[in-house]
């Protein structure tokens, strides 16, 4: 498959070719100029050769009497197959002795039989020029013996020729070298991508992670934890279909039975008892879907979805409390409520914690036998807040306090209807809100107490 951005091949070659070519053109140009300082020194000595020997031969003669050079002195001196060659000399006052009269005189400093090699100018070319200070019977004389600078480019550009083919080479060489390192090196994650590709949304099984480099093998252990997890998450999803879907069937099946022997009786007394029969079959399936949805909005608010805002603990314990008091009421349950004088407010989503508190509520309902007792404190503990339940029913026993908190599941001496689905809403919301939920022995070794612990806002 194509895509817009750049392999790990490329973007690794982009990194590593560009400073191998500037380094590349850096060594050149060093190499050149290291080439050119020893091809300056070769002809320097050269130049200087040329300078004393033609100093020796001025001293040989009389310069008091003037200086006639034998003319195969000057060509000698003036032969060259690459560079125009000066030469000169000169007394102290400047006067031109013999040779070319257009070199540039240049005063040595220091003691006699100074030797001077500088670079100057004759018509706009360089020249290298080398001065003797000669100490004759005559005077002091200036001999200089100058030099264009072919022949020293040339020696140059010719040793460059052959270092540039070397360095040539040895740049391809090393770029393959690149391109081969690199294409071993993303070799990991080639087989990594294809054995992703290779899966389906059922194989879920670790990848293989050997043989990998460190940075691959890091990679493969973050997507294995991955599919651990959504591995987990689809496990409970099945069991959770399951589990729902045998819950639905039993209101589902009565109330389809009950419907059918109603069509059938022609009795007023056997339909109305029928009738009351599907209201209740109805009523169940309906709290039982109502609790499937609120399970499934708490779950996905786990994963951000929660409209977190400041709600206030004592009126959701107060609404709620009003809404059950008349299934309490029915039972002659007496319902004791005990909230703190300072508003307490929690950050978090209204209509869960209403779920939350209710769900717990009606579950002590439920369990409280005629005439008993359920209390619910709030207490503000600063940046805590704690609500405590107390129903004085059957209890749980210990073994089964953290199995209640399973979807679905319900005690093995467990009489009343239910889904078992209550303690699992609430305990998701709760998690969702940052809290814990315990559940504990209530009051003289009976009833079951419900204790939460949630973060507080303090107001404003």
């Amino acid at each position: 498959m194509k895509t817009d951005h750049p392999s790990l091949r490329q973007v690794l070659l982009g990194w590593l070719f560009l400073p191998i070519v500037l380094l590349a053109c850096v060594w050149a140009w060093s190499s050149y100029l290291v080439v050119l300082h020893f091809a300056n020194k070769v002809y320097d000595w050269e130049l200087t050769d040329s300078t004393l020997s033609l100093a020796r031969q001025i001293k040989s003669l009389s310069p008091m009497h003037g200086i006639e050079l034998p003319s195969e002195v000057s060509r000698m001196l003036e032969f060259d197959q690459y560079d125009r060659v000066y030469y000169s000399v000169s007394d102290s006052s400047g006067h031109l002795l013999a040779g070319n009269a257009d070199l540039p005189l240049h005063i040595p400093k220091g003691s006699a039989s100074l030797l001077d090699l500088h670079d100057d100018r004759i018509d706009g070319k360089p020249i290298r020029l080398a001065e003797y200070l000669l100490n004759s019977s005559g005077g002091e004389l200036y001999v200089r013996v100058a030099e264009t600078l072919n022949k020293r480019k040339n020696l140059a550009n010719e040793v460059m020729f052959f270092m540039a083919i070397s360095q040539l080479m040895f740049v391809l060489l090393l770029a393959l070298l690149v391109w081969v390192g690199i294409g071993r090196t993303v070799a990991p994650f080639r087989r990594v991508r294809d054995a992703i590709q290779q899966r389906t949304p059922h194989d879920l099984k670790p990848i293989d992670d050997r043989d990998l480099p460190e940075e691959a093998h890091e990679q493969v252990n973050v997507i294995n934890a991955l599919m651990d997890r959504l591995g987990q998450v689809l496990e409970l999803q099945k069991q959770f279909i399951a589990n729902a879907t045998h819950q639905l069937r039993t209101p589902v099946t009565v109330l389809r039975t009950q419907t059918e022997l109603a069509l059938k009786t022609s009795s007023p007394e056997e339909l109305f008892k029928l009738i009351r029969s599907m209201e209740r079959a109805t009523a169940r399936l309906s709290r039982l879907t109502n609790q499937l949805l609120n399970l499934a909005r708490a779950e996905a608010g786990l994963q951000g979805l929660v409209e977190a805002g400041p709600v206030s603990i004592i009126t959701v314990v107060e609404e709620v409390s009003a809404a059950l008091a008349p299934a309490a009421l029915a039972k002659a349950i007496d319902l004791h409520i005990q909230v703190p004088s300072v508003e307490t407010l929690i950050k978090g989503d209204r209509s869960m914690l209403d779920e939350m508190v209710s769900n717990i509520v009606d579950n002590a309902i439920l369990y409280t036998p005629a005439g008993g007792q359920i209390d619910i404190v709030v207490t503000n503990m600063g940046n805590r807040v704690k609500l405590v339940i107390t129903d004085n029913g059957p209890g749980i026993p210990e073994a089964e306090r953290e199995k209640v908190f399973q979807r679905f599941y319900r005690g093995e001496k467990t009489l009343q209807e239910g889904s078992g689905l209550g303690l699992a809403i609430a305990h998701e919301i709760v998690v969702l809100h940052g809290g814990q939920i315990s559940l504990f022995q209530g009051r003289g070794r009976h009833g079951l107490e419900v204790n939460i612990d949630l973060p507080s806002l303090q107001p404003s």
